[in-house]
């Protein structure tokens, strides 16, 4: 994989493992510095989840109706394998 769209893809993989909302340089939201303070992880699955619907991901998670995300796109498929697709 290789242009615009591996460098994307390459930093979603680089939030692995890492607890959600802490990047120090980015200015998170409410709801995904609560979800961070909630000392959630992000891992493959959930990353894929969240980015085809951020704000519904941020309800489930917080189990909070109010909950919403700064995001201002939803990715139309899922993005289950990403850590694989980044490794070819």
């Amino acid at each position: 994989m290789t242009g615009p769209t591996s460098s994307r893809v390459a930093r979603l993989v680089q939030t692995f493992s890492r607890t959600v909302g802490s990047l120090d340089r980015f200015t998170y939201g409410d709801s995904i510095v609560a979800a961070g303070t909630a000392d959630i992880i992000w891992h493959e699955e959930k990353l894929a989840t969240y980015v085809t619907d951020p704000t519904e991901w941020l309800k489930e998670v917080l189990g909070n109706v109010g909950a919403k995300s700064k995001m201002t796109f939803k990715l139309k498929k899922n993005l289950s394998g990403l850590g694989l697709a980044c490794a070819r």
